[in-house]
């Protein structure tokens, strides 16, 4: 009769498997770390006035909603005294009742001997910027403090001028923000280091034309909340170089928050260098 001992070769796995409860009670308990959305920072701001209208409105009323804009304040600094007025008409500048034609150096050099030091750009409807690029250059290498002004003449703006190699060792500098706005033939992007304030088409600008109008007020908006956010010492404007200058003066008082107020202490226009 056999005996009813464990067999030799069961033995070690009766014992592995009696070690197994004693070995998870020794084992700590550790926490799970924290989800990395956790860690993310907090989203950008959305800009006032750019969510899409409520579904129950109507698809007649919503789109009527989405498609107005009231006409923002004009704001910006008062007219600099001093600064030579150059009247900008296509590619040519009128000062003092001289036409400079902008493609000629040596009209742009005549033009800068009899401005001086200070200029005043204030330009027609149908001035782009892609046609100024070369005026742009000459004042910027000349070091000339360069103001844009408002076609309705009440206001003008001191920019900083920089080509687009420039910009981009602005855009390197370990400065908190670096806010920037890219102006579309679409509408505004208000962008920071952080990424794009989206608007209600992640696809599409920030801030979409409203019949076919910059929406400036929301424009303005956005720019303060992200400047609270921020605290940047300066702001760059970027327009395609198809925008007319009259465009770019329009962006530049959505920057301002009240007259002679600047959201942002400082701006920079981002202009096309010509290639030699």
């Amino acid at each position: 009769m056999r005996s009813a001992m464990p067999s030799r070769r069961s033995f070690p796995f009766t014992l592995a498997f009696t070690a197994l409860p004693l070995l998870a009670s020794g084992c700590r308990e550790e926490k799970a770390a924290p989800p990395l959305s956790s860690l993310a920072p907090a989203p950008l701001p959305t800009v006032p006035g750019s969510q899409p209208a409520v579904a129950d409105a109507g698809i007649e009323a919503a789109r009527e909603a989405a498609y107005q804009v009231a006409p923002a304040e004009l704001f910006g600094e008062p007219v600099p005294t001093g600064a030579a007025r150059v009247e900008l008409v296509g590619g040519v500048a009128k000062l003092r009742g001289k036409d400079h034609a902008l493609e000629d150096a040596s009209a742009r050099a005549q033009l800068l001997a009899a401005a001086g030091g200070k200029v005043l750009l204030v330009p027609d409807a149908d001035t782009y910027v892609a046609q100024v690029a070369p005026l742009l250059v000459a004042l910027e290498d000349g070091k000339v403090e360069t103001w844009l002004g408002h076609p309705s003449g009440k206001v003008a703006w001191k920019l900083t001028l920089r080509d687009e190699a420039e910009f981009n060792t602005w855009l390197e500098q370990p400065v908190p923000g670096k806010v920037r706005i890219v102006q579309r033939a679409d509408g505004l992007e208000l962008v920071t280091n952080m990424g794009k304030v989206l608007g209600a088409d992640p696809n599409g600008p920030s801030l979409p034309l409203r019949g076919g109008r910059l929406d400036v007020a929301a424009e303005r908006a956005g720019l303060e909340k992200v400047q609270k956010r921020f605290e940047a010492p300066d702001i760059c404007l970027l327009p395609s170089f198809g925008t007319e200058l009259a465009q770019v003066a329009e962006v530049l008082s959505g920057t301002f928050r009240a007259a002679g107020e600047g959201i942002f202490p400082e701006r920079c226009l981002v202009y096309p260098r010509p290639r030699k």
